[in-house]
């Protein structure tokens, strides 16, 4: 299945010395994350990056209260 990731919204600015990092998502969660893009009116890759950041802040408060394995 191929779904279309491209969008027509506005780019968010670039990232001083940022660079591409391949991802490997399976069709069914591209075709999610491309849906909730489209619906923020956000650029898949702008999207993805979000939800990287969410994600890292949750991480990182799981390991100030101690709250992951290890």
């Amino acid at each position: 299945m191929s779904v279309d990731t491209r969008t027509s919204f506005r780019r968010a600015p670039k990232i001083n010395g940022a660079t591409r990092t391949p991802i490997s998502l399976s069709s069914a969660e591209v075709a999610q994350a491309n849906t909730y893009a489209i619906a923020e009116q956000r650029s898949f890759a702008f999207f993805l990056r979000m939800m990287y950041l969410r994600g890292l802040k949750e991480y990182e408060s799981e390991l100030a209260n101690n709250k992951l394995p290890g």
